[in-house]
């Protein structure tokens, strides 16, 4: 009872099913512009590295590259088309939802593309590639082997976490999984596949988780932030509607109407205004 009690305190949706309808669709234009953007990088990215990389490896005079199981090279390349194969379907369902054809919710989208990233640190890396196959880097991509692969591997794991949740408007319930994975991934890969640094695999491992921790917070200010800004709109805009519509039936109704500021002056006036109380009326103070 205590858990579920703690976990629907930290529930940050609105109460009312059908205002948290109208906020999750109020968010839904910058989800759809960050995933636009963050596809035609990924895209780029992937074309400008996957041709050159594997016309490198078919043409190596030693160990040259064989599309099999056994070659760790499989791995990488698969993944690399992977991520091309996601990364083009994610665009192309922005470039539907932009042309009116897809109604649909793109919080799920962005959470799968930030984890698609997370695992892409994994798969498509030429590092991990080699560790997963138990055969050192050197071996498998030459004598320069992937210099830095670990250290760039890990920090793509940080970068995709601090994305989703710092730029991404998806509300934590269910990004939270995000963070989650993330903080898990590093000591999960160290433990099954190996790390080139196992003396400080736990002092990176608790870095990460902590790294992780700090952008789930965050999350939940931002969409706190959100949701306040939301509502104070809505707010306004209803109060607006109101004074709207008493002036349409005070100008209905009266021979004249004025509009006063906060300190009883008159904003405007015209010729029927000062023509009815005989005297200009502009600025006037009637309070």
């Amino acid at each position: 009872a205590g858990t579920m009690r703690f976990m629907l305190s930290r529930d940050m949706r609105f109460k009312d099913g059908l205002e948290e309808a109208k906020f999750t669709e109020s968010l839904q234009p910058a989800n759809v512009r960050l995933l636009f953007v963050v596809t035609i990088v990924a895209l780029v990215w992937v074309l400008s590295i996957a041709p050159a990389s594997l016309l490198a490896e078919y043409s190596r005079p030693e160990n040259p590259f064989l599309w099999a199981t056994s070659d760790p090279r499989t791995m990488y390349f698969s993944s690399l088309a992977c991520a091309a194969v996601v990364q083009l379907t994610l665009f192309c369902l922005c470039l539907a939802k932009y042309a009116g054809f897809a109604p649909v919710n793109f919080e799920v989208p962005a959470v799968l593309t930030w984890l698609a990233m997370l695992l892409g640190s994994l798969g498509a890396n030429k590092f991990y590639a080699a560790q997963a196959y138990g055969v050192a880097s050197e071996v498998v991509w030459g004598e320069n082997g992937d210099a830095g692969g670990e250290i760039v591997g890990l920090l793509s794991m940080i970068c995709a976490v601090t994305l989703g949740c710092h730029f991404s408007a998806v509300r934590t319930h269910v990004l939270w999984v995000l963070p989650a994975i993330g903080a898990m991934i590093y000591p999960l890969a160290a433990a099954t596949i190996g790390t080139g640094t196992p003396a400080a695999a736990l002092r990176i491992a608790f870095i990460i988780a902590l790294t992780c921790a700090f952008c789930h917070v965050g999350a939940r200010r931002h969409e706190d932030l959100l949701r306040t800004k939301w509502r104070a709109m809505r707010e306004a805009a209803d109060r607006d509607r109101v004074v709207w519509g008493l002036e349409e039936m005070a100008w209905l109704s009266c021979d004249v109407t004025l509009r006063l500021d906060a300190t009883g002056r008159v904003l405007e006036s015209s010729k029927r205004e000062d023509g009815f109380f005989g005297r200009p009326m502009l600025h006037a103070r009637l309070v």
